[in-house]
């Protein structure tokens, strides 16, 4: 029966076009040849104008009836598709298909309202996976807390919503099949919060050359051109400025650009601070900075499944970059500086790191991410744009069946 089963993937997002947000849910092959493609790949399920919704109780009911919709043909596809014909003779006669979920991805705002989750980023409990809280009311359960210990770690959680959603119906699902993917957690989320602490401080201080802060600017963004063109890197911002790092006064710096442009300063300030250790008393920057660099290139260097050697190289990385960047927040917090910020999106990367050594399939985190989702968005909403306000909404969706069939006639399939 196994050799007949085929993975898919459920994943969603927001897209904006013309000031107005659409919701796409689509599906993919979990082992598709072109995953990298995202024509070819990606398949549409619905598109919903976001100003359509209705909610009752803090319940989207019509993301929830849409989804009802999915989940009655995906449990359909479980128990079998007959492929006959044509298609039979392409897949030396095997007749019969099952299709299964062995993921549901997207980000935060997605699966809160998909799951109905009532533990989400936003409330008093901030994850989903367990009791993780802000600890106002129970100190004990605050997400920040690390150790072995952790009231959150050994307290049974319950379910994470108060009306069940349908994705939960779907035959074999699990909350172990739903989290949060490494791009929206990492690259726009902790790594931001690092970046744009350790880019102030360096400014702040005169690592960089400039007798005021324009000057320094400008030397560092030398610097950094020169650094893109000795390793051949692109970023999609084209200059720093104050603005790119938030730097208002009141508020945690955090670098604000593309997830593809936050990986690139994080290899960029590792490189920067390995020659010349940052001011004090934040030393420890220069090692959180390098220990952040050799997360990330391993994560997105694994395959689909992880080797001894990988799991135990992103644990030890992981780790250790959680402790050192949560002992800087606590030493700028002791000296009431708004730097190193701990989001709720810290304790969703404490999750994704330990998981890696928990979960039977041993999938990478790179793997999961939303990378090329994302530029599927991007298709979807230039596709909106040569479309009928009226009519868009279903005619998205046979364009899509165009151009997925398009891209695998050019490749041969």
């Amino acid at each position: 029966m196994w050799a007949r089963a085929v993975p898919i993937v459920l994943w969603g997002d927001e897209g904006t076009h013309n000031f107005k947000s659409w919701m796409l849910f689509s599906w993919m092959l979990d082992v598709s040849l072109w995953r990298t493609n995202s024509k070819a790949s990606r398949n549409l399920a619905f598109a919903c104008p976001v100003n359509m919704y209705r909610s009752h109780e803090k319940v989207n009911q019509t993301l929830q009836a849409l989804l009802q919709a999915v989940q009655a043909d995906l449990d359909g596809l479980a128990k079998g598709l007959e492929v006959c014909g044509e298609a039979a003779q392409l897949i030396d006669c095997v007749h019969v298909w099952t299709f299964h979920v062995v993921a549901c991805k997207g980000d935060l705002k997605y699966l809160a309202q998909s799951l109905n989750l009532t533990r989400f980023p936003g409330c008093e409990e901030v994850c989903f996976r367990c009791l993780a809280s802000m600890g106002r009311q129970d100190p004990s359960l605050v997400y920040t807390d690390l150790s072995e210990a952790a009231a959150w770690r050994t307290r049974p959680a319950p379910d994470p919503w108060s009306e069940r959603p349908c994705l939960s119906l779907l035959d074999g699902f699990s909350l172990r099949m739903v989290s949060t993917d490494w791009m929206h957690t990492w690259h726009l989320g902790v790594a931001r919060d690092l970046v744009g602490a350790a880019m102030k401080i360096c400014l702040k201080s005169q690592f960089w050359p400039g007798p005021n802060l324009a000057r320094r600017f400008s030397a560092v963004q030398r610097r950094l051109n020169d650094f893109k063109a000795q390793h051949g890197l692109q970023m999609h911002l084209k200059r720093l400025s104050k603005s790119r790092l938030a730097w208002e006064d009141g508020t945690c710096p955090e670098f604000k650009s593309s997830a593809a442009d936050t990986g690139v300063m994080i290899r960029f300030v590792a490189s920067e601070l390995s020659d010349r250790l940052p001011p004090e008393p934040y030393e420890g920057l220069a090692a959180c900075a390098w220990l952040a660099d050799q997360l990330q290139e391993a994560v997105m260097r694994a395959g689909l499944f992880l080797s001894d050697s990988e799991v135990e190289q992103t644990l030890m990385y992981g780790r250790a970059f959680l402790a050192s960047y949560m002992k800087l927040a606590k030493l700028a917090n002791v000296r009431r500086e708004l730097y190193f910020k701990v989001r709720p999106k810290f304790h969703y990367l404490t999750h994704l790191i330990e998981d890696v050594q928990t979960r039977p399939s041993r999938r990478s985190l790179g793997w999961d991410s939303c990378w090329i989702d994302e530029d599927w968005v991007k298709v979807n909403l230039r596709m909106l744009r040569r479309m009928s306000a009226r009519t868009c909404h279903e005619h998205l969706l046979y364009r899509n069946l165009i151009v997925v069939r398009h891209e695998l006639e050019k490749r041969g399939r």
